[in-house]
């Protein structure tokens, strides 16, 4: 009785090899030969519409662009403090500084706008861990901003910055800091941006 059994499983499987290759001949024909169904889209109802992410390419967004570029940064004797580059990424989303003072170092920023606040927002890191955060929006010409962080002796700090266009085509960059909660404040940062 087994052995029946096997011979007759042998015997499909030494068919098998001959039907195969008829199988695929007819499977290719049925899918060249299928009638060609439109893709389930919005227009014909077939899925759910998703509504597109907004983008980055309105006024608020672009609030910040007169300080995209290549910049020479002087000090207000007319020295040069270092070279200032800051470009859009992200499609307009991301503002990226990258700080080369003359003398080393640096920093990088990122600067953005958060559409859920409808605030500007800064992160600033140098080359000695010193990070600020900062908070702002435009007002008239300038981009003002408030931030807190510590202080380069590594005290809390509370920190002004401001950023005005000039009518020459420069920036004026302006930082105060406070390290009494806010009581006091002086002069810690003045910079003048020409294009490089």
């Amino acid at each position: 009785m087994f052995p029946a059994r096997h011979e007759t499983r042998r015997a499909r499987m030494i068919a098998m090899p001959s039907i195969r290759p008829a199988l695929k001949v007819v499977a290719c024909l049925l899918l060249v030969t299928a009638p060609a169904s439109p893709a389930p889209t919005a227009e014909n109802g077939d899925a759910p519409a998703h509504p597109r992410p907004p983008s980055c390419d309105d006024a608020r967004f672009r609030a910040f662009d007169f300080w995209v570029g290549t910049w020479d940064v002087l000090l207000p004797d007319g020295r040069r403090a270092g070279t200032n580059t800051i470009e859009r990424v992200l499609d307009g989303c991301l503002l990226v500084e990258t700080w080369r003072p003359e003398r080393g170092g640096g920093g990088r920023s990122i600067s953005f706008f958060d559409r859920q606040d409808g605030r500007w927002h800064q992160v600033w890191v140098d080359a000695h861990g010193l990070v600020i955060r900062f908070v702002g929006a435009r007002d008239g010409a300038a981009m003002r901003f408030e931030g807190r962080g510590l202080s380069p002796r590594g005290e809390p700090a509370r920190y002004r910055m401001s950023f005005t266009p000039q009518d020459d085509g420069s920036v004026l960059q302006e930082i105060d800091i406070s390290t009494d909660g806010g009581t006091s404040w002086k002069r810690w940062f003045t910079g003048r941006y020409v294009r490089h």
